[in-house]
């Protein structure tokens, strides 16, 4: 399967996970966006990108330090939630729930 990578949006325009990218350096953001192009050209067999279930339809990649929360909506589209530096050995729970209310509201519109 070759999901369509998109960002999730706020009703009023912004992309966090776009953002936290953008804000982070070139040489930390280069892996990130080459692993994200890799699962757009050739699924998630064709990368050595790490993926867990988080709970429910809620993904997340794990990338390096980084992790990037995400729901794969119809299409497949993977919708890529809520982007964050690893704090620990599990997900806080703070990023757990800003995803989840972007998971939500993604699903209800989809």
């Amino acid at each position: 399967m070759k999901p369509r990578i998109s960002f999730y949006e706020t009703s009023g325009g912004g992309r966090p996970v776009r953002k936290y990218l953008h804000a982070l350096d070139e040489q930390e953001a280069a892996p990130l966006l080459v692993a994200l192009r890799n699962i757009e050209t050739h699924g998630f067999k064709g990368t050595t990108v790490v993926r867990r279930v988080v709970k429910g339809k809620l993904w997340e990649l794990k990338l390096g330090r980084h992790r990037i929360f995400y729901v794969l909506a119809k299409g497949p589209e993977l919708v890529l939630l809520h982007a964050c530096k690893k704090q620990g050995r599990r997900a806080r729970k703070q990023d757990v729930e800003v995803a989840s209310a972007r998971m939500k509201e993604v699903l209800e519109v989809k």
